[in-house]
């Protein structure tokens, strides 16, 4: 059955030397992450009971046991503010604390149990006797063994229950609070200067709900401060500043018109947004007319991302090149309408793309050239690149993979064929 695989893998390839991966959606998502300093920070000790040991500018918070007079023991506790996080859904939260030295007469307490509890104090008013209770248990710190060692813990679910309160806080104690030995973590707090702080690491998704929408005008070629007017699910309006045009956030998804005029001219583009989306619309204004039965091609090009100065040519009815100039591109106007390839030079680096051409079309191309990789959001974004650019080989792939699962199908029914015939001759000495 060597012939099922290759030929299912070949029609994959066929299908994606065909169609590249557009045609196959995926749901886009924003991936977030933040890092949270606490707002209070501090600990306690049983044998001061009523005293504020920190009082919200000690550099370090501990959690042990305490075996010589005064015999007792340590809390550490830890609130961070969750009322900025809006992600969706939270897939990994960590906490990282710097450990410091452990005083004279101590020995490193190696773990310290991290637990819940609630968030009802303040690290200038926290003592033993109104500590808030302890509650259930998170994990355990480990690894706890010299001054500057990092250590985590992963408290996904706890963050993630708690992002409805807007507050999480934690308590640092020893595993069992028996006092039978001076052990002790001390880890630094926020206070510190010249050392890590207590951070929250929090990574998560949310679905986009809104999209973005970049409107530039030129006239003539160059691009031109202009009134642009937007309608559609929401009415906005704004002033391009050259170039850099004039960005609309926070847009309802739907479709728009985005219209404008400089001069004597006025125009307006259609464009529909999906949430997530950020589209760049530009809308060409014009002193005098096209020709009825020519065109207009501009053509910009950028390296790495940035336009730059770049050499640009046509090929088709008519063979042009002139010269970029940053963002403005080159125009060739009046040219007559059809099929070119359109081609950009800079840094020894080229590209060349295909653009058709209709009467009194007005059209902006870009030749995007890189001299490292070019940048991508995600390995999905990569795969399409790298399809689209390798599509025609794909296919031959896909056609030479279904070639040879044929051929080992056509042996495969050969030699039941012959097994057949084996069975029949065997049966008819048997019967005869």
């Amino acid at each position: 059955m060597k012939w099922l695989p290759l030929m299912m893998l070949g029609a994959v390839f066929i299908y994606v030397g065909l169609y590249g991966l557009s045609e196959i959606p995926l749901p886009q998502r924003f991936q977030l992450s933040t890092d949270l300093t606490p707002t209070d920070d501090g600990y306690v000790v049983s044998y001061n009971p009523d005293v504020v040991v920190g009082d919200g500018v000690g550099t370090k918070l501990a959690a042990g046991t305490k075996a010589t007079a005064p015999i007792g023991i340590q809390r550490g506790l830890i609130k961070w503010d969750l009322s900025s996080i809006d992600y969706t859904t939270i897939t990994l939260a960590t906490i990282s604390l710097e450990v410091g030295a452990t005083p004279s007469g101590y020995t490193y307490l190696g773990t310290v149990d991290v637990h819940k509890t609630d968030n009802l104090w303040l690290e200038t008013s926290i003592t033993w006797n109104n500590q808030p209770a302890l509650g259930a248990y998170i994990g355990s710190l480990s690894g706890i063994t010299n001054e500057g060692d990092m250590v985590q813990l992963e408290i996904t679910s706890y963050v993630q229950n708690q992002l409805s309160t807007g507050t999480l806080s934690i308590i640092l104690k020893h595993p069992s609070e028996t006092v039978s030995a001076s052990e002790r973590a001390d880890f630094f707090t926020k206070e510190s200067v010249a050392h890590s702080v207590p951070t929250l690491h929090i990574e998560g998704g949310a679905e986009p709900t809104e999209a973005i929408l970049t409107v530039r005008v030129s006239y003539d070629g160059t691009w031109v401060d202009a009134t642009v007017y937007l309608t559609g699910p929401e009415t906005r309006s704004g002033i391009t500043s050259g170039i850099a045009g004039v960005t609309f956030t926070s847009l309802t998804p739907g479709t728009y018109i985005a219209s404008a005029s400089y001069l004597d001219d006025s125009d307006s583009e259609q464009v529909t947004l999906a949430a997530g989306d950020d589209k760049l619309v530009a809308i060409l204004l014009f002193s005098i007319p096209a020709a009825p039965d020519k065109a207009t091609l501009t053509v910009k090009i950028s390296y790495d991302g940035a336009w730059v100065n770049g050499l640009a040519s046509i090929d088709g009815p008519e063979q042009l090149s002139g010269t970029t100039q940053d963002g403005y591109g080159y125009t060739f106007s009046d040219i007559t309408v059809g099929t070119y390839t359109v081609s950009g030079w800079y840094n020894g680096f080229s590209d060349s793309s295909v653009v058709t051409l209709s009467t009194g079309d007005v059209v902006i191309w870009s030749i995007n050239l890189y001299g490292t990789p070019p940048p991508s959001n995600d390995w999905w974004e990569f795969l399409m690149d790298f399809v689209d650019k390798f599509r025609t080989p794909i296919f031959w792939c896909g056609v030479g993979f279904v070639v040879i699962g044929f051929l080992y199908l056509v042996k495969d029914l050969r030699g039941n064929k012959r097994k057949e015939d084996d069975y029949r001759r065997f049966y008819r000495r048997f019967l005869i």
